[in-house]
């Protein structure tokens, strides 16, 4: 976060900054190493593709044109845990209230394999009761571009990953 961000507005501009009324959540949450419930939103495979291609094009410049359409592909979907985990630094930039989970991407069965975007899980008191508005998952979605559902809490005791 740089200095302007935290210092207070100046007089001239005061009206024209919208603050979030809530402090910043700067440290990660502590997780237990068990979970069984997670709220969530699912990743489907058209918005991860997507974040896979930025993901690719950020850390690999150049690289696509290099491979063929069906290599490129592949290589999207060996890389698909690193893309939900580019997902979330992106995400926690754009909003930093979110609570900061280091497990943010889970891989369950549903019944067949899908990714999880995950706000909260029952993992530690603390990741299970952080603080989180609708308006922030609201927003949070628009900006993954995930399909039109709400957040819910899964079942992810038999999950992947």
């Amino acid at each position: 976060m740089s200095a302007s961000s935290t210092s207070p507005p100046s007089a001239a501009n005061s009206s024209t900054i919208a603050r979030d009324p809530r402090p910043p959540l700067l440290g990660w949450i502590p997780q237990g190493r068990t979970v069984s419930r997670a709220l969530a939103v699912k990743v489907d495979d058209e918005c991860l593709y997507r974040w896979g291609e930025r993901y690719y094009d950020e850390f690999f410049p150049g690289d696509r044109e290099k491979s063929s359409p069906e290599e490129f592909r592949q290589d999207l979907q060996d890389n698909e845990l690193f893309t939900m985990q580019y997902m979330a630094a992106k995400l926690y930039c754009e909003f930093p209230n979110l609570p900061r989970l280091d497990r943010t991407a889970m891989l369950i069965m549903c019944p067949k394999s899908t990714w999880l975007y995950v706000f909260k899980d029952n993992s530690s008191r603390e990741a299970c009761h952080a603080p989180l508005s609708q308006e922030d998952v609201t927003a949070a979605k628009a900006f993954l571009g995930v399909k039109e559902q709400g957040a819910k809490w899964y079942n992810v005791t038999r999950r992947i990953y």
